[in-house]
């Protein structure tokens, strides 16, 4: 849940996310021009040796480009089968290698089934681009079926195991004795249940970071796929990942539900 949700009454988001769309459309058409005549007269996002570096690279005249966004620094846009990402600010390329190389870890450690099918990360003049195959979204943003493919591959290339309850955990129940008289809240199961659970060897492994239903996608190819891993490390507790996807997606009904499945996997 973004700020706006928390702060905006409802007519206030609806304006917003249409200024969102609106900008976003614009940015689009904005680069289309750039990219397909090489004009640098309209320069932000792209410095004019980037503009002219990220046109060669995708091909030269005739490119429509499409879901442009300017987020965190890096700009972000479908151009054909393609999706592009190009920064050209120290933050942003750092997020950008970062997510190439948890990418390649992914595949290092067996889990190319659910990592993108193809990534390039290419230093430019200007910045750095990162291009990957355009990835479709799923239908419905509330069936969370997509993770019964997604989580258990994650466990699964899980290997060695650590005792004891995660340092997070641990600072969790500090803080709560501080703000909240020691009480977790309502829907969470007793202090002492949670403990017990973690008395067992916790699996490290690959740790995503960020799961929910906004970053799996679907690959040409018909696979499920992990997108957004910038958050992404190597050797942490995977339940605590799990327990993140829980936590947010937990059925709001006891019973059996569409969601039931990919929550419990």
């Amino acid at each position: 849940m973004g700020w706006d949700n928390l702060l905006l009454p409802r007519p206030m988001r609806k304006l917003n996310t249409s200024w969102r769309r609106r900008k976003a459309a614009a940015l689009g058409a904005v680069l289309s021009r750039q990219l397909s005549s090489r004009d640098p007269r309209f320069a932000f996002p792209l410095s004019p040796s980037g503009l002219r570096d990220l046109s060669g690279l995708l091909g030269g005249g005739g490119l429509a480009v499409s879901a442009a966004r300017y987020k965190q620094r890096i700009l972000s846009f479908a151009c054909e089968d393609v999706f592009v990402r190009y920064s050209r600010h120290r933050g942003g390329v750092r997020r950008l290698g970062q997510e190439y190389r948890s990418w390649t870890t992914m595949r290092a450690l067996g889990l190319e089934g659910i990592s993108p099918p193809s990534m390039l990360l290419r230093q430019l003049e200007g910045g750095v681009v990162l291009c990957t195959e355009r990835l479709e979204e799923f239908p419905c943003a509330d069936d969370l079926s997509p993770f019964e493919h997604v989580i258990p591959p994650l466990v699964s290339a899980a290997g060695h195991a650590v005792p004891g309850l995660p340092a997070t955990l641990r600072r969790g129940f500090e803080i709560l004795g501080h703000v909240n008289a020691g009480r977790l809240p309502a829907g969470f199961l007793p202090e002492e249940e949670i403990r017990s659970h973690f008395e067992r060897p916790l699996r490290v492994g690959f740790f995503h970071g960020d799961l929910h239903i906004g970053n799996v996608m679907r690959a040409e190819d018909g696979r499920t796929v992990l997108i957004d891993l910038k958050s992404c490390e190597e050797d942490r507790v995977v339940a605590l990942d799990v327990l993140h996807f829980v936590v947010r997606h937990w059925p709001e009904d006891a019973g059996y539900n569409r969601n039931s499945r990919a929550v419990r996997a």
